[in-house]
């Protein structure tokens, strides 16, 4: 097989092995040192510093290591691709055997071919990943008000929310107003005749009182029924009130008489009872004319 081998593989060098390539057919080199050429090789040396000149090798020859590299390639360059069948042509007449000429000498590198026209635009690439989020920006400046846009509609209405905490203890209240008397109730039934109170100390003596009227002949009582908190029994006009008492539900701890006791209204005298409750209460005085 075609073969080019260099011993080195400085920028220059690989500048001539594409060159030769080109130029001899060659399709692969390999790196070797400087040995005794095969049948059909021709080895060389290429020169490092005056720009790359070239020399042939006679038999036994070698490279100076220090300014030269050395080099071989085969006379026959590899096979070729295969070409298009071509038209078969006419039988021609056998011809005489030619005989085959010596290897021209390789040719000097052809220039440098002008630059070929840019190419179509390519098909666009596939989308690239999305970039991490950029820093945030400096807050801008206060817009001025909108105008106020249409009510919106009422929204549905919520479901009822639970029952709230109970609150504390707010503070007691001022005393309201008192409020209008209610209606009289109902007539209790008379209950328990209560214990004899403890008797009382014994008062000081009064001093004596007025010289009485004569004795009357004539003695009669009056007696009076309401449901306020003062219930009062009057007599006659001219007649003396001798005394009086009451009657009702007034034993209970509920309602207690708090003033038994005579009572002058205008020109009538009388007997006047006062409890802690608006029930109903008769009260009786004794008159004497």
């Amino acid at each position: 097989m075609s073969h080019f081998s260099i011993t080195k593989s400085s920028p220059k060098v690989l500048g001539l092995t594409a060159a030769l390539v080109l130029g001899t057919g060659a399709v692969t080199a390999v790196y070797a040192s400087a040995t005794t050429p095969a049948a059909g090789e021709i080895s060389g040396c290429y020169n490092n510093n005056n720009g790359g000149q070239l020399r042939i090798l006679s038999g036994g020859a070698t490279c100076d290591g220090k300014k030269e590299t050395a080099i071989s390639w085969n006379s026959q360059g590899i096979q070729g691709l295969q070409g298009i069948q071509g038209v078969k042509g006419d039988t021609g007449a056998t011809g005489q055997q030619g005989i085959q000429g010596e290897t021209g000498a390789i040719g000097a590198t052809g220039a440098q071919g002008e630059k070929g026209d840019t190419g179509d635009t390519g098909a666009t690439g596939a989308q690239g990943e999305k970039g991490d989020t950029g820093d945030t920006g400096a807050t801008g400046a206060q817009g001025e008000k909108g105008d106020t846009g249409d009510t919106g509609a009422t929204g549905a209405q919520g479901e009822k929310g639970d029952t709230g905490a109970t609150g504390a203890q707010g503070e007691k209240g001022d005393p309201g107003a008192t409020g209008a008397p209610g209606e009289k109730g109902e007539k209790g039934e008379t209950g328990a005749m209560g214990a004899t109170g403890a008797t009382g100390a014994q008062g000081e003596k009064g001093e004596t009182g007025a010289t009485g009227a004569a004795a009357s002949t004539s003695a009669s009582v009056r007696s009076s029924t309401g449901s306020a908190f003062t219930v009062t029994a009057l007599c006659d006009a001219g007649q003396v009130a001798m005394g009086g008492g009451f009657s009702g539900l007034i034993t209970t701890s509920s309602n207690q008489v708090t003033a038994s006791q005579p009572v002058t209204v205008g020109d009538q005298r009388g007997w006047s009872v006062t409890q802690t409750r608006a029930v109903s209460l008769t009260v009786h005085v004794t008159c004497i004319q």
